[in-house]
């Protein structure tokens, strides 16, 4: 066994060049036929219906439940460095932990990498806990990241950001000008 992860009412893992799901209702056993790169699977998490794989080589991978309808694209910004952990980040984002201490933040959709930071040592946990993510190293290095701001509304937010920052490019400079509700939000706010 190389990798395990639990989540959406399944276990999953990795032992060789099979990955093996076991339905958490029943207790059957599922195989899925994974396209194994780099050194091996290192991580494992179930999402939506696919399965996120990281490797040893530090790539990244969705696959879907048929290999054959799988997304293929890479991650962007991944270090050459063993996957330890992968998690469900807020707005349907992804996070990954390395050996080499790097914790990043990515578009599974995509593979866009959005945020990225490093700790000294391995990153051996990973937990989010009101909006925030907790990460700590082998060593004993701790990151917390405040992702709170990924699951506010989209008007409110950019209200929050016209409010703090109330600039607007006009004929290619800076102009102060009081916040106005961005078109998007206006069109809501007629609605309701």
């Amino acid at each position: 066994m190389t990798a395990i992860s639990s989540g959406e009412r399944r276990l999953v893992v990795a032992a060789g060049d099979q990955v093996l799901t076991f339905a958490s209702s029943d207790g059957t056993l599922r195989r899925v036929h994974a396209r194994v790169t780099g050194l091996g699977i290192t991580a494992l998490n179930p999402r939506d219906g696919k399965l996120v794989v990281g490797y040893g080589d530090g790539s990244i991978e969705v696959l879907g439940d048929d290999e054959e309808h799988s997304p293929s694209f890479p991650f962007e910004g991944v270090p050459s460095s063993p996957v330890l952990r992968l998690r469900n980040g807020p707005m349907g984002t992804l996070v990954a932990g390395f050996a080499n201490g790097v914790v990043g933040l990515w578009s599974p959709t995509s593979g866009e990498r959005l945020a990225h930071a490093r700790l000294h040592g391995p990153v051996v946990h990973m937990a989010f806990h009101d909006g925030k993510l907790y990460a700590a190293s082998a060593l004993g290095f701790p990151l917390v990241w405040n992702l709170a701001d990924l699951t506010r509304d989209y008007c409110e937010l950019l209200a929050d950001i016209r409010r703090r920052v109330p600039v607007v490019w006009r004929e290619g400079h800076p102009v102060v000008q009081p916040p106005t509700p961005h078109p998007r939000c206006r069109l809501a706010q007629d609605v309701a």
